[in-house]
């Protein structure tokens, strides 16, 4: 496990502040610098929800799960955030539905997020799988 990193912790206590705005560039700050670390990914999620920008949180937690697939409390996370975000969609129905069209755009856009993450920092090889993964799922031209 690795230690929080100061930026981290910067953005938790702007969080606690309500400065949401510099709490999310923190957290970014932090997932840019470690952005094999899933809990980056999730921690500007969590900015993002209490900016109430459900769509934007609901992409961080699709990179999370990029980077680790199966592990139940991203997924549980990703169906709350849409829950709150589409409560009659079907991805809010308690389960994640993978075909459903806004849950597709989303992953999509996390894969290039987290490819362009991956690239900036330098993990070539990390990017190129991403980049591989996402042209399974994204089919569509981007939007």
């Amino acid at each position: 496990m690795r230690p929080p990193s100061p930026l981290r912790n910067l953005a938790i206590v702007y969080a606690r502040l309500e400065q949401f705005d510099r709490a999310l560039e923190a957290s970014r700050q932090a997932r840019r610098l470690d952005p094999e670390n899933p809990s980056r990914s999730v921690d500007v999620s969590a900015v993002l929800c209490k900016m109430a920008r459900w769509e934007d949180a609901a992409i961080a937690l699709h990179e999370a799960l990029a980077i680790r697939p199966d592990d139940p409390a991203l997924t549980s996370r990703l169906v709350e955030v849409y829950r709150r975000l589409d409560a009659d969609g079907s991805a809010g129905r308690g389960r994640l539905d993978l075909n459903d069209p806004v849950v597709r755009r989303h992953r999509c856009a996390a894969h290039r997020e987290l490819t362009e993450l991956y690239a900036q920092a330098g993990a070539v090889e990390a990017s190129a799988d991403v980049r591989r993964r996402a042209a399974a799922i994204c089919t569509d031209p981007a939007p």
